[in-house]
């Protein structure tokens, strides 16, 4: 058995974590050497800090999930509250030269509704080329009106009435372009 000399020298290891604490002593004797090891004292945990998380979220038909976790690994869930009403992601269709633009609203129980309408482009030629430059059709050009049979070619009266009905057109911003792909104006 090792003698143990008067004046113990204490070396105190502490070890804070959210868990028990120990501390530990060992006693020293003259030259420095390790004695015995033994567990002097506990002490009070600390308290977990835990960081929140998100991990499914609510919506108006199921409750979400939120997570805390703490960084020596402990967690816990909480449930987050339904939303009131639909939540509704949007779908955007463009307008092109033959059809109007719009929105889609849709919300995941399947109900959908379509707003925000935007009027539909028209054939544009900007370039003279005879190729709708949204489309890329050939566009016919004013030579074929001579062969067509639309009211928008016809002299007299019914030219008459045409420019007009054309007025409004221009107006309105209504069918540009005749079915022989002559241009109303």
């Amino acid at each position: 058995m090792k003698k143990v000399v008067k004046n113990l020298l204490l070396v105190a290891v502490m070890v804070m974590l959210c868990m028990t604490v120990a501390v530990s002593a060992s006693a020293l004797d003259e030259t420095g050497q390790c004695g015995e090891t033994y567990v002097d004292d506990y002490t009070d945990k600390l308290d977990h800090e835990y960081k929140s998380v998100i991990t499914t979220p609510a919506t108006h038909l199921t409750e979400g999930v939120e997570t805390f976790t703490c960084s020596c690994g402990d967690s816990y869930t909480k449930p987050v509250a339904k939303l009131k009403g639909h939540t509704y992601s949007t779908s955007v269709t463009a307008p092109t030269c033959t059809a109007q633009g719009y929105t889609t609203y849709i919300c995941e129980c399947g109900d959908s509704y379509i707003s925000d309408f935007v009027s539909e482009t028209g054939h544009k030629d900007e370039n003279n080329d005879g190729i709708c430059d949204g489309c890329g059709i050939k566009l016919k050009t004013d030579s074929n009106k001579d062969n067509c049979t639309c009211m928008c070619h016809k002299s007299g009266l019914m030219g008459i009435i045409w420019k007009i009905i054309r007025f409004f057109y221009k107006l309105f911003k209504i069918n540009p372009v005749c079915a022989c792909g002559a241009a109303h104006y």
